[in-house]
């Protein structure tokens, strides 16, 4: 199930001493990301999170992040007027670091550490491969069938296929979504140099700055 959340399980279960496997309908992982955005680092007053550089040990010093973003502005606009305001206090609370990325080459990083981290238990990546059953046996094992491969036993799984989940209908877990349920996003990356982001942004090199509007329609 490509992504990151897929890749960060496949981590820690290798982490904690368990064969596992990441099933990926795509030719590579990343293939299919078009999407980036800020991945964050929290450091909660209650309970517990697994941050991604504690995942991933030299994630900071290797991992393909883009800047660390220093400034998060909100311009509320109606008609001709704009309000702008500074929220980067609330973004840095309770928080270590919060980085731009390109997921196409930050899971293609996550997959190298993951695989090779499975390995040694004999799992890993099989990619190419699309999941079209799920059925359980008698004695609590799941069934796994595929276009691809022989059908294979498993003791539990993980739906990290994303919010469109076909894994979770397959189980039951939930109805197929409608229309009506969900809503498109267009997403659209803008090349520019170094010098003229920084001067736009008020922002030096290697910071960052995440600019949200919202407005009336």
């Amino acid at each position: 199930m490509e992504g990151s959340a897929g890749l960060a399980a496949l981590k820690q279960l290798s982490r904690l001493g368990k064969q596992a496997i990441l099933i990926e309908a795509g030719s590579k992982i990343g293939s299919k990301n078009l999407s980036g955005g800020i991945l964050y680092s929290k450091k909660p007053k209650n309970g517990q999170v697994t941050n991604v550089e504690q995942l991933y040990e030299n994630f900071l010093e290797d991992a393909p992040i883009e800047r660390k973003i220093t400034k998060y502005i909100l311009h509320s606009t109606s008609q001709d007027k704009v309000y702008s305001m500074d929220l980067t206090a609330a973004h840095d609370y309770q928080a270590n670091f919060g980085y731009s990325v390109l997921l196409n080459k930050l899971n293609s990083w996550f997959a190298i550490q993951a695989e090779e981290a499975a390995a040694k238990l004999g799992g890993g990546i099989i990619p190419g491969v699309h999941v079209k059953s799920i059925t359980r046996n008698e004695n609590g094992t799941l069934i796994i069938q595929t276009d691809e491969l022989d059908d294979f036993e498993v003791k539990a799984i993980i739906a990290a296929d994303g919010v469109n989940s076909e894994v979770a209908e397959m189980v039951g877990a939930r109805k197929k979504f409608t229309p009506q349920q969900l809503y498109q996003g267009v997403k659209v990356i803008v090349k520019l140099p170094e010098e003229i982001i920084d001067e736009r942004f008020g922002i030096s090199t290697d910071e960052g700055c995440c600019t949200s509007l919202c407005w009336a329609i």
